[in-house]
């Protein structure tokens, strides 16, 4: 649950008490009387149990600023915006305090279940217990309805966009290609008369999948878990289904070029990052399930990894946020020895949740969720413990879900000390690390690669498995898994076969040729700047070395490859490939 900044007013506490929870299946809901007037909203609180299952709503939203435009005013999640609660004033949010006028003004009185309100947030053994039965309260409402937020500038217009091509069937909307416009042209309907998905509309979508609700760690359970989900933004309503659609759509298509650079501008990977991560967050959310894994373990560690984006102001909240999603497996060992306790310090629910994820799994697959220590925001952590307010995915990410059995299936073995919290186990000898190339963050966005390049030429001609050198590699940097559709829709939705296709390779010479282009380019261009006419060799002897490892095979020629530095255009098919959006997940 987020923290709220700010303390109730004294009077506030006197309606708390005046209505106590009496057993862990009271609640309380809150009526929003109808008013035409935008500064004064008046509600009711009163408490209900949910063993007689009452019809409500129950709100999900966020507590701070629900968009960079609204932060950029002022927009805080502080307690500064007065509402009349059982005729005392109570303090909200700005947020929450503009659904509240929108629910006066639209005579949507409710009953309502919203957490900020109908949870007396200074009470933190009431939190707790709450905390516990909000699985339970969004489950059993009638409809879990989503705010996004007012309406900002390019509202308008991304909604008309997203209700008028979300209806489209995604294999037609793919047919239109922003590279070559007059393709595709054939398959709009009626209604997207008026409308074009060009560079300013696409500005307008990005822009809404950016609204910090696709962000929240606790949408999820609440997305998961709700009857009927009804999503609203300022007084315009939209549909999942379109959502979703258009979500999917800019993630696999080409616009991101389009809109912000070709992927060889120097600018374009510091600036699109923000907005892929951004449609990414949005479609993770919109198609997050977990139906179909039985293992409480793999529930729980998958939950943690589909959920790494998300963010929380409480950073308990990285784990506590989903433990709703575990059903009834709660009950029973070990998972039945972790709920929330906000009294607990940030490491302390780290540790615990870590050691119960290697109790309940087969294998030490939780592990690999570590990053690095110049990636961590949480002081104190035993180092083999995860940083689970960590959002950026800085390694390879190893899901239980993909088929990834580095061990085949050999049983783990390990112990972590009462005192030291040092983690022991039983471990093999493999090999020792020879050469270190760039991180993935470093390929993903410096684009150089030369470390990896020169890894590759001075590998032995044969892997000790009798493949070639270039295919254990492919294979080790995408966990060799593939989709069986599209990257992030197959990902997602668990779509994947393992081992990955021969196909796969000459996708992956294509990246290496076009990592060699970009980092030649980067060279020109430092020449130019530096307004020196000599030109660095390194990059050309090296490309010349990597073009004649492997048999010639390994990259394309180097003719080739000093064309693609001329012709950035050439490297737009590659750069909407399956395997550059995966390795990008």
């Amino acid at each position: 649950m987020d923290n709220v900044q700010g303390s109730l007013l004294p009077q506030e506490d006197d309606v708390y008490q005046s209505l106590p929870l009496l057993d862990q299946d009271s609640i309380r809901l809150m009526i929003v009387h109808p008013s035409s007037n935008d500064e004064t909203v008046t509600c009711t609180l009163e408490t209900a149990n949910l063993s007689t299952e009452p019809q409500y709503s129950a709100l999900s939203y966020t507590w701070g600023p629900p968009t960079q435009q609204a932060e950029q005013r002022g927009m805080t999640s502080k307690r500064i915006h007065p509402i009349s609660l059982n005729g005392t004033q109570c303090l909200v949010t700005a947020n929450l305090f503009h659904f509240l006028r929108f629910a006066a003004s639209n005579s949507k009185p409710g009953p309502w279940w919203i957490d900020a309100v109908c949870i007396n947030q200074d009470d933190v053994l009431e939190r707790n217990q709450q905390v516990l039965r909000m699985t339970d309260v969004y489950a059993s409402a009638s409809q879990v309805v989503v705010w996004l937020g007012e309406e900002e500038e390019y509202t308008n217009l991304a909604v008309r966009i997203i209700k008028a091509f979300g209806s489209i069937k995604l294999e037609e909307l793919f047919r239109i290609d922003p590279l070559r416009p007059s393709v595709g042209t054939e398959v709009l309907a009626n209604e997207t008369v008026g409308l074009s998905i060009d560079k300013y509309s696409c500005e307008a979508l990005f822009w809404f999948y950016r609204r910090s609700w696709f962000t929240r760690i606790w949408v999820l359970q609440e997305r998961a878990l709700a009857r009927q989900l009804a999503f609203q933004c300022g007084s315009r309503a939209v549909a999942r289904e379109d959502l979703l659609n258009i979500a999917i759509y800019l993630s696999n298509s080409n616009w991101i070029h389009v809109r912000f650079g070709r992927p060889m501008d120097p600018n374009s990977a510091l600036v699109s990052a923000p907005i892929i991560s951004g449609i990414k967050s949005a479609l993770a959310v919109l198609v997050f399930r977990l139906q179909k894994i039985a293992n409480c373990g793999s529930r729980f560690l998958t939950a943690i990894l589909l959920s790494r984006h998300c963010r929380s102001s409480n950073p308990r909240d990285k784990i506590y946020g989903l433990l709703g999603l575990l059903d009834s497996a709660r009950e029973a060992k070990p998972f039945n020895t972790i709920s929330p306790d906000y009294r607990r310090t940030i490491p302390e629910v780290y540790l615990q949740a870590t050691k119960l994820l290697l109790e309940s799994a087969e294998d030490l697959l939780i592990l690999s969720t570590v990053v690095d220590r110049t990636h961590k925001e949480v002081d104190d952590l035993p180092s083999w413990v995860p940083d689970y307010s960590v959002t950026s995915t800085t390694g390879i990410w190893c899901a239980t879900e993909r088929g990834y059995r580095p061990a085949k299936g050999l049983q783990a073995y390990w112990h972590v000390g009462d005192a030291s919290s040092s983690l022991s186990l039983c471990a093999s000898r493999i090999d020792t690390i020879s050469q270190v190339g760039e991180s993935k963050h470093e390929l993903m966005h410096e684009r150089r690669g030369e470390k990896l390049l020169s890894i590759i030429a001075n590998m032995k001609d044969a892997y000790m498995a009798g493949q070639s050198k270039i295919e254990a590699l492919w294979r080790t940097l995408i966990v060799d898994s593939w989709a069986e559709e599209n990257a992030m829709e197959g990902y997602l939705w668990g779509k994947y076969e393992s081992p990955a296709p021969e196909f796969v390779e000459e996708q992956f010479r294509e990246w290496l040729a076009w990592t060699a282009a970009r980092w030649l380019h980067q060279e020109q261009r430092s020449t130019k700047t530096q307004h020196s006419s000599k030109t660095s060799q390194k990059p050309i002897v090296l490309l010349n070395r990597w073009c004649e490892s492997d048999g010639g095979a390994l990259l394309h020629p180097v003719d080739d490859i000093y064309e693609m530095v001329e012709r950035p255009d050439l490297l737009d098919t590659f750069c909407g490939s399956e395997l550059f959006r995966l390795y990008q997940t």
